[in-house]
């Protein structure tokens, strides 16, 4: 009985030293009784939970008020206005809420879409300063997610709004170039 016991303790030992070389001291957490470091732990970790509650609460705000706004141009100027969340996990969450509103709004290519464009260029601005942040923020995948996202967004918003034109370029060229193969021209 104290043999297996010995062994197992041992085992257990063993296990977290070699862990704590490979991964680093975070691999095994340390305890702490009564301790002050362990009342500052806790009143930071008390801060850091009732900041994150605050910004979610902040996002589903945001979400409910820009949900009742229906003219184009308010959500332009709240767009706008807002400022950019400090933390990275509501700044992820902000920069989705973008990407959400413009590939739910999009662009057009006639004067009756002016408004739209207008309020998809100020996500996409505003998407370009959420990247910025995360740069400032050392955040390489955000960073690199909001690239590949942006530039998606900037061939759509050439495509969307100039794809008539581009088709119709291509379609005289394909007809120039097929009638000079039949050698009408």
């Amino acid at each position: 009985m104290f043999k297996k016991s010995f062994f197992r303790e041992l085992g257990k030992n063993t296990g977290k030293w070699a862990s704590n070389k490979i991964f680093g001291d975070w691999s095994t957490p340390y305890r702490f009784s009564n301790s002050k470091l362990a009342k500052e732990a806790l009143k930071i970790e008390q801060e850091i939970s009732e900041q994150q509650f605050d910004n979610g609460l902040e996002s589903k705000k945001l979400e409910h008020r820009f949900n009742e706004i229906t003219d184009i141009n308010e959500k332009k100027q709240e767009i706008i206005n807002l400022a950019l969340p400090n933390d990275k996990n509501s700044l992820f969450e902000f920069a989705n809420f973008l990407l959400s509103n413009i590939y739910g709004n999009g662009w057009g290519d006639n004067h009756k879409f002016k408004h739209l464009n207008a309020f998809s260029n100020a996500c996409l601005i505003k998407l370009k300063q959420c990247k910025t942040k995360f740069k400032m923020m050392n955040a390489p995948f955000e960073v690199k997610y909001l690239k590949k996202e942006i530039s998606i967004l900037k061939r759509k918003r050439f495509f969307e709004k100039h794809g008539a034109i581009l088709a119709l370029i291509t379609f005289m060229i394909v007809c120039f170039l097929l009638l000079n193969a039949m050698g009408e021209i």
